[in-house]
């Protein structure tokens, strides 16, 4: 505690009666009279807080004092305080703690002529401490108005602290000026000093004690407490000091059957009391139970502190076993009717599960079971059939109930998928005898098919090559991606050496197959054609035609060609790709037919082309490359580095929303446009800018303006008709490209109408 700390401490008494606490402590208030014969006395603090007398803490000159807040007695001379040793003090024990009870110093004269500026000696505790001349921290000091005499003082932050105003307190002192006259303080003001005569009572005038505290009990941390209900063993702790540092014993009881003694305990140091399991045992269930620590010191003053508590039924705890995951690493079943585990635990001794509570939702929450409350000590409850479906996400919780049918908390959730593995096949190149061998470039490209029941792609895949001592050569490691093919980097295999691959896929579950082995035979494929048209990022017709440069054999094997288009530059999505080796048409060398059996190394350096046969999306950017493919083993060489081209020579565009002119038409139109035309080739690029004035119709007249456009002048409209609600303005910008090359762009536009 320190200084200003409102202390509730004891009970008044008078002539053996109990006296309530006043609370309106002024002349005429509710503070208790005395009457002649009354013994006074301040007994242990009752039960009661309207009994409890409340004192402000005081620390100086290394002493402790409690002085009370207000008087606590009323109509009671000097003469009478005196006869009881009341104001030059006598020794009391309070809640076991010895204190010396008096009244303050008050001041012998006053400092002046003045009875508003104090009494002397200044060193009067009245003055110092109740007006806080000696400047102690914690205590208020009065403002100038509460050193007056003003009725408003009543309400001031000092006297709700004090409780002084319009109530005189005896002070010790005899009147230096009267010998039969004595000191009081306050009642007109904080720092108000008079004299009264010693036998003087009146309702005015009253005994404010205070009380040196002289042995300290020993000091036990905390305050009384509940600690509520206990389901277990558990430990409290405290600490115990002595204030003069006396040597401190302390017992600790539970219900009052003593646990430990501690004889001159460490002070300041925390002091555990363990409740053992075997205590627990002895504890009554559902009863309020007591542990108390007392406290002594070498001078028998003596302290106690007590904790309750209620011993109850613990509550069981359920324990999800198995499947457990979550959202992100959800448990596998590959099952539809899988089994669910939990455990059961209880810090109750011989505690048991007498029933259990399985819930298992989607996870949007939908309950798909609830088993409800089912009597059993199993551990384990099977999803019955026809509830769960294939590669949807589930979670489930679980609670149980101890022999008392005390029920636990649910779980938390887990989380999981019944799922199937995916499938691998059809890898290729390769079969599965090793006496026949698929044959193959020293650099082939395999691809497979990703199958899956539960309807789910592709997450990551694995390919290794082995050699016929089963032997590690290559290795993709983990790839995530979902595609179906892998090109194998040149340099791995060897030409003219059978090899066998296999490849794991997996699903996004983690879920994995590997395929069966496929054996390849390697062959040089041929070398890749050299690209000659169209060139790069050149404009083309929706058909164009691709040509290159052949290469040779090492083996002046047959040579047929690939050719693949894709709008995804690294070609692994939605290819497009055109062999002569299975559809000829369109495929050509020096402008014939290819043969066959392909073309030899005879034919290097002449050009094989092809027309394609189906349309390119207008508008749209596409990436090609080509590659030959050996005639004997169909395997397919080094693919060429890719080149772009854009399908179709033509741009049009439209405002995405019309300007709403309403009822009215607009009647003239000015536009412009920020825009770049190449002027290479023959034949070149163009712009042509409409109008239309009623463009919420559904088929809106577009007028040509795209003379008044170049010319940068308003256009004026002929139309003044609409089938719509409402007018609108939209423009319509053409722009063709014919065989035009270099960059097209339109970087920023404008209009006005009226």
């Amino acid at each position: 505690m320190a200084t200003g700390d409102l202390i509730k401490l004891g009970t008044l008494y008078l002539g053996g009666a109990k006296k309530a606490r006043p609370t309106n402590p002024i002349n005429g208030g509710d503070i208790p009279a005395f009457s002649a014969g009354q013994v006074i006395e301040i007994r242990d603090t009752d039960t009661s807080d309207a009994y409890k007398l409340q004192w402000r803490e005081i620390n100086d000159g290394g002493k402790k004092y409690l002085v009370a807040d207000r008087a606590i007695i009323q109509s009671i001379s000097w003469d009478d305080l005196n006869a009881q040793s009341l104001i030059f003090g006598k020794t009391i024990t309070v809640d076991g703690q010895q204190y010396k009870i008096r009244s303050l110093t008050g001041g012998s004269n006053y400092r002046g002529t003045d009875a508003y500026s104090g009494g002397s000696p200044t060193s009067n505790e009245w003055d110092r401490w109740i007006v806080n001349e000696a400047g102690l921290v914690g205590l208020p000091t009065p403002t100038a108005t509460e050193l007056t005499n003003n009725s408003a003082n009543r309400n001031g932050t000092h006297n709700q602290f004090w409780n002084w105003y319009n109530m005189y307190s005896w002070a010790q002192e005899t009147y230096t000026a009267n010998g039969s006259y004595r000191a009081v303080r306050g009642y007109i003001s904080a720092r108000y000093r008079g004299y009264i005569a010693s036998s003087s009572r009146g309702t005015d005038i009253g005994f404010r004690p205070v009380l040196e505290v002289l042995n300290s009990s020993p000091l036990i941390s905390g305050d009384v407490q509940n600690l509520g209900n206990k389901t277990g063993p558990f430990n409290v702790n405290y600490q115990v000091s002595d204030p003069e540092g006396d040597v401190v014993n302390v017992v600790e009881k539970l219900n009052g059957t003593v646990l430990n003694t501690k004889n001159g305990i460490t002070q300041n140091t925390t002091q555990t009391i363990s409740i053992t399991s075997n205590q627990w045992a002895s504890i009554p269930l559902n009863v309020t139970s007591t542990i108390t620590v007392e406290a002594t010191d070498a001078k028998g003053a003596k302290s106690t502190r007590e904790y309750t508590f209620t011993k109850t039924n613990a509550v069981p705890t359920a324990t999800i076993v198995e499947p457990k995951g979550d959202l992100a690493n959800l448990s596998i079943v590959d099952k539809l009717s899988p089994i669910l585990v939990h455990s059961f635990s209880d810090t109750d001794s011989g505690d048991s599960q007498s029933a259990y509570q399985y819930i298992i939702e989607d996870t949007n929450g939908n309950i798909i079971k609830d088993s409800g409350k089912i009597t059993s000590t199993q551990s384990f409850y099977q999803v019955p059939d026809n509830l769960l479906t294939w590669g949807t996400r589930y979670k489930f919780k679980v609670r149980v109930w101890d022999k008392y049918d005390v029920p636990s908390e649910y779980t938390n959730y887990e989380f999981f998928l019944p799922n199937r593995a995916p499938n691998i096949t059809d890898l290729q190149p390769g079969t599965n005898d090793a006496e026949n061998p698929a044959g193959t470039g020293v650099a082939p490209e395999f691809t497979w098919t990703f199958e899956d029941l539960d309807l789910e792609s592709q997450m990551a895949y694995q390919l290794k090559i082995f050699n016929t001592s089963d032997v590690l050569v290559y290795d993709s490691s983990k790839v995530y991606k979902n595609v179906n093919k892998h090109q194998v980097t040149n340099g791995v295999l060897t030409d003219g050496v059978i090899y066998y691959a296999t490849l794991t896929v997996w699903d996004p579950n983690g879920l994995s197959k590997t395929s069966d082995k496929a054996y390849i035979r390697t062959n040089a494929t041929p070398s890749t054609p050299i690209l000659t048209g169209p060139i790069d990022n050149y404009r083309t017709v929706l058909k164009p035609t691709f040509s290159a440069i052949i290469g040779t054999d090492p083996e002046d094997n047959g040579q047929h060609f690939a050719i693949q288009i894709c709008e995804d530059s690294k070609f692994e999505m939605d290819v497009l790709t055109f062999r002569s080796d299975q559809n000829r048409s369109g495929w050509k060398v020096n402008g014939y037919d290819i043969p066959v059996e392909g073309i030899f190394n005879i034919q290097q350096g002449q050009a094989v082309t092809y027309d394609l046969q189906v349309d390119l999306n207008m508008n749209k950017t596409y990436y090609w490359r080509m590659a030959a493919i050996d005639a004997s083993t169909t395997a397919v060489g080094v693919y060429s580095a890719a080149r772009k081209i854009r399908a179709g020579n033509k741009l049009e565009f439209t405002l995405a929303t019309p300007i709403n002119t309403n009822a009215i038409a607009a009647r003239r139109i000015l536009f412009a446009a920020d825009y770049i035309l190449p002027v290479d080739g023959a034949n070149k690029a163009s712009i042509k800018v409409e109008f239309s004035n009623n463009a919420l119709d559904v088929a809106p007249v577009w007028e040509d303006a795209t003379a008044e456009f170049l010319a940068m002048d308003y256009y004026n409209f002929a139309n003044s008709e609409k089938t719509a609600e409402q007018f609108a303005i939209n423009i319509r910008v053409t722009v063709t490209a014919n065989d035009s090359l270099l960059p097209i762009s339109i970087d920023a536009i404008g209009l006005t109408f009226d």
